[in-house]
């Protein structure tokens, strides 16, 4: 029966395993072949990924100094700025004061200057009588 027929089912089916096994074992080491091929190429492509994030973070810390660096010198302006603004105010406020010195000043003058006119024109009548003598 061996002979003519290729074999018993018993023996056929034996053979059928191991070629699914041979063909089983055959799949897993493609996949660990590609697997490790994978880890090899992660490994190798690593330290310039770690590069480029180190590049991408230096990048990243020199535009917030710069923001920051900017935001410092539109405060210091800011604060320029509002200085002059005071200072300004009170010069103002001290040329108001003295333009109001000032004026009390000439109103006094005017007031003494009326006073002597008041006090002259008084005096004329006691005069004329006196040259009249």
């Amino acid at each position: 029966a061996l002979a003519r027929g290729g074999g018993s089912r018993e023996h056929q089916r034996l053979k059928a395993d191991d070629a699914r096994k041979k063909k089983d074992e055959r799949e897993r080491q493609a996949e660990e072949a590609s697997a490790a091929r994978r880890v090899e190429e992660a490994a190798a492509g690593a330290p310039r990924r770690a590069e480029d994030a180190a590049t991408a973070t230096e990048r990243r810390a020199a535009e917030v100094g710069e923001a920051q660096a900017a935001q410092e010198q539109e405060g210091r302006e800011l604060q320029e700025r509002r200085a002059n603004a005071m200072r300004r105010r009170e010069e103002d406020a001290a040329e108001r004061r003295m333009a109001e010195v000032e004026a009390a000043h000439a109103r006094e003058e005017e007031e003494e200057a009326v006073r002597r006119v008041a006090a002259a024109a008084e005096a004329v009548p006691a005069r004329v009588a006196a040259n009249a003598r």
